[in-house]
């Protein structure tokens, strides 16, 4: 059986991680010419500016050749693991957006919040032929005097290090370009 891979994908907002992404899985798709395609949304359309980034990122993958299967999946990602059909390409957009939600809807459990997103990718990987990570990188500028903005940075920074740690290949957009910074180009 093939080896699962795992791709982390990260960068600032607007630098083209999740286009990147989509396109790197329908790239992977059609060497492989029978995988299916799916893309776990984390994100919950709370405001005008959310629901927009959701139709567009919607539009996005439409337009592709392609038929991409949608779970949305705001929180406990471990829930979904068992309903990934073995072989598939994924991409999870995103960790940022997930550890948020995972901070707002479960806020007594910060202390097994890193270990379970963790454990979910982890499960993910083993079902997936390829599995695309996307995040953001909030972690580079100075530390926001917050003491909840300081622990959402500190908690992002560990899972980060640990889903680059599991990666096979880790790349950072920047300005649309892709940096891989682990792994083959």
């Amino acid at each position: 059986m093939e080896t699962s891979q795992l791709i982390f994908i990260t960068g600032g907002a607007r630098s083209g991680k999740s286009s990147f992404a989509e396109q790197l899985a329908y790239q992977y798709q059609k060497q492989k010419d029978s995988e299916k395609l799916l893309y776990i949304a984390c994100g919950v359309s709370s405001d005008k500016e959310m629901e927009s980034r959701i139709a567009l990122h919607q539009e996005d993958r439409s337009k592709q050749s392609t038929y991409w299967e949608t779970i949305e999946k705001p929180y406990a990602l471990h829930e979904v693991v068992k309903t990934i059909p073995d072989l598939s390409i994924c991409v999870l957009d995103c960790i940022t957006t997930l550890l948020s939600n995972e901070l707002y809807y479960r806020p007594q459990a910060r202390e097994s919040i890193i270990s379970d997103i963790i454990t979910g990718v982890k499960g993910i990987v083993r079902k997936c032929s390829i599995f695309i990570v996307v995040s953001n990188e909030v972690t580079e500028s100075v530390p926001i005097q917050s003491d909840i903005v300081l622990a959402y940075q500190q908690m992002l920074g560990m899972i980060h290090q640990q889903l680059v740690k599991e990666s096979n290949q880790a790349i950072h957009m920047n300005f649309g370009i892709p940096l891989v910074m682990k792994g083959r180009e």
